[in-house]
């Protein structure tokens, strides 16, 4: 039904648009417009688009229709045909009133180099907007679709103000057939959407709850990191339904009061105990990719209960609501869960954590071992940082009463000295760090920090960055050094520098148990004052270990699921 790749774009544009609640369009005439004037035609019917030759009195007229109660778009070409909106949108700004900016743009190639009708457009307008979304020319792969759908209906939703987007178009531009274009087969709902409602509902109180919620429906709760702000009300969700609460290390609610906690959803679900009719994520999308896959596959609806705008990188929730707010929506449309879903998750928790143990207790000397102990220790804040690190946490890191930070929201290894070391200096109570050895070095001047409570930073040591033995790019060429790069310093002398208590822990021989070493070594460390670096050398690929005990947790093979 797609004549070409713009059209198609287009098309799924004005869909999103128009089931979003915008519900009239001003066209101005334009030739890299043409796809999206054509779509906005077709989409909302001739009766409700309006000609314009002059984009300035076209923003105001959107924005007169919107004062009248219906939402409006005006769509305009590239080039300077956008800076004639800035009026319009500043008014709409200064009152709050909806209004929706399309503009067509020229493709990377035209910009900066003299071409006719190319400018920089992406952020022009940015200070009178409530939100904004720069898009990449059109794809046609089924995850870009997805994603093109959610983006456009979360922006049409928006009711607080002007929004704008920035497409860029590449020729042919005319709603003709493209004989070169041969699109990949993706599904009807990708390709037409969820029937008259927008992609993603973005819900606000007082309006109604979808026809899923209701008592019985039996859910799940995946808490990510985000979900640590208001982890009361997920909680009381979870307590109210009865579904359990998948939960990462860093949700806050790895906690001996959250009801049906599960620590162990990375393994279980390769073989989930049961299917639930719902998801709900709260926070952030969790960190393990096995958890997040088995949620991008579930055939029912994902709903996302968010701290802070659009955290659905899956592109896949079909209802969003903030979180407190939609957490207490859920809880009361959908009180009183199935028991035996729950218990189903809750009796592979119990047996997946005895069979880790018993697993991990015949482990050799590694990295999981090390941030078992570390995670086990008796501090009253665990500290794990991005990496491996946070993996291994969100493997061995049970409910104990406990504050758990991490920096997850744009997962990186910088800072993670420092932001221990400004924990123990702003709240002084005995603190754990987990930490890998790249994070470590990269951070390592934060230690010129003097502290008096007592800081444990438990360094796994495997020559470098481990995670990447677990991604593909560890079967390409040149993985090392460029990738898997380790690095010379010797950890003693940085320790002495600082003034920072030492230990070093190996499998050498000579130790006759390392762990327990190291075990005794860490109690001693969160009675006494200031920083002690207990430096864990393990075997440089912990890929087997990890995928053996994550297998074991599951009860499954360790080559299989």
């Amino acid at each position: 039904m797609d004549a070409n790749r713009n059209q198609r774009w287009s098309r799924l544009i004005a869909e999103e648009l128009h089931r979003g609640g915008i519900r009239r369009a001003v066209l101005c005439p334009g030739s890299r417009n043409s796809p999206l004037l054509a779509a906005l035609a077709a989409v909302f019917g001739d009766a409700a688009c309006t000609s314009h030759v002059d984009e300035r009195s076209a923003g105001f007229l959107a924005l007169g229709m919107a004062r009248a109660g219906t939402p409006a778009a005006v769509c305009v070409t590239s080039g300077s045909a956008l800076a004639n909106l800035l009026p319009a949108v500043a008014e709409a700004h200064a009152g709050g009133w909806p209004l929706v900016v399309i503009s067509a743009d020229r493709p990377w190639e035209l910009h900066g180099c003299g071409a006719p009708q190319a400018m920089p457009q992406a952020g022009i307008l940015r200070p009178f907007l409530a939100g904004e979304l720069a898009l990449g020319e059109p794809g046609d792969g089924a995850g870009e679709l997805r994603a093109l759908r959610a983006r456009v209906a979360r922006i049409a939703q928006e009711r607080g103000g002007p929004v704008h987007l920035n497409i860029p178009l590449r020729d042919p531009l005319p709603s003709l057939p493209d004989p070169a274009w041969a699109p990949p087969i993706v599904d009807d709902e990708v390709l037409h959407g969820r029937g008259d409602r927008p992609w993603t509902t973005c819900w606000r109180p007082g309006e109604p709850l979808p026809a899923w919620a209701v008592p019985g429906v039996r859910g799940v709760i995946v808490a990510g990191p985000a979900a640590a702000r208001d982890h009361g009300a997920v909680q009381w969700l979870g307590a109210a339904t009865g579904w359990p609460i998948l939960a990462d290390a860093a949700s806050g609610l790895r906690t001996p009061d959250t009801p049906g906690l599960v620590c162990l959803g990375d393994a279980l679900v390769s073989q989930p105990p049961a299917q639930p009719d719902l998801i709900v994520v709260a926070g952030d999308m969790p960190l393990a990719r096995s958890l997040y896959e088995w949620i991008e596959r579930h055939p029912g609806p994902l709903a996302v209960l968010e701290a802070d705008g659009d955290r659905d990188f899956l592109h896949r929730a079909a209802w969003a609501a903030p979180l407190a707010m939609g957490a207490e929506a859920l809880a009361r449309a959908c009180a009183g869960g199935d028991g035996a879903h729950a218990q189903a998750w809750l009796a592979a928790e119990t047996a997946g954590q005895a069979r880790l143990a018993t697993a991990l207790a015949i482990e050799p000397w590694g990295a999981n071992p090390v941030a078992a102990v570390a995670c086990r220790a008796p501090a009253e804040r665990l500290v794990v940082a991005n990496s491996m690190a946070v993996r291994l946490a969100n493997l061995h890191a049970g409910p104990v009463e406990r504050t758990v930070v991490a920096n997850r929201g744009l997962n990186g290894i910088d800072g993670q000295l420092a932001t221990a070391l400004g924990t123990v200096i702003a709240d002084p109570r005995p603190t754990v760090l987990l930490v890998g050895d790249l994070a470590f070095l990269h951070d390592l001047p934060a230690l010129a920090v003097r502290v008096a409570a007592p800081l444990a930073i438990v360094l796994i040591d495997n020559g470098g960055g481990g995670i990447f033995d677990f991604l593909a790019v560890a079967k390409a060429p040149g993985f090392r050094p460029w990738v898997r790069a380790g690095s010379p310093l010797a950890v003693d002398s940085a320790a002495a520098a600082f003034a920072a208590a030492y230990r070093e822990f190996t499998d050498d021989g000579l130790a006759l148990d390392p762990l327990r070493d190291l075990e005794v070594a860490l109690g001693q460390a969160l009675v006494a004052p200031g920083v002690t670096i207990l430096h864990a050398r393990v075997p440089e690929d912990g890929t087997a270990q990890h995928r053996r005990l994550l297998a074991a947790a599951a009860g499954r093979a360790a080559g299989g699921g």
